[in-house]
């Protein structure tokens, strides 16, 4: 009974020591996960203030060029040019309508000959009634579409 006693008493001890071992390396790794998580946070986050950085910078540069490009783009007064460049501005003007419009491509038709008079055939008119349709007295169990 004794080796008994012995035996349930090892056994709880080693319950709470494994208990207290778990715990422990719970507590150790719980740790290190937060470690872990906060590191990430703030790498990660130095990685997004970067991309926003740039992505502002991209933004103000983009703005700068397409301001650029309107100033370019101003409006022509043809009362101000000379005749030369107004000659020069049809030419671009003329360029420009050509290679816009597609050249349609030359259909030939071949030569058929036409006939004098065309004859339609007579149609005689049938009747408008309605059909007839035969309804079976009892469902068919062959038609799926007699089935409730």
């Amino acid at each position: 009974m004794s080796n008994l006693k012995h035996f349930l008493r090892d056994v709880g001890y080693f319950g709470v020591g494994a208990a207290a071992v778990i715990v422990e390396a719970g507590g150790k790794a719980v740790k290190a996960l937060v470690n872990k998580g906060e590191k990430t946070l703030q790498d990660n986050q130095e990685a997004v203030d970067e991309f926003k950085r740039k992505a502002r910078d991209l933004s103000e540069r983009m703005k700068a060029a397409a301001e650029k490009s309107v100033a370019k783009a101003a409006p022509v007064d043809a009362a101000a040019m000379t005749p030369e460049e107004r000659a020069e501005l049809r030419r671009q003007l003329d360029e420009a309508d050509q290679a816009a419009e597609p050249a349609e491509p030359e259909v030939i038709y071949p030569e058929e000959p036409v006939p004098e008079e065309v004859t339609v055939p007579e149609v005689t008119p049938v009747p408008a009634e309605p059909p007839i349709l035969e309804v079976p007295a009892e469902d068919d169990p062959r038609d799926p579409f007699t089935r409730y």
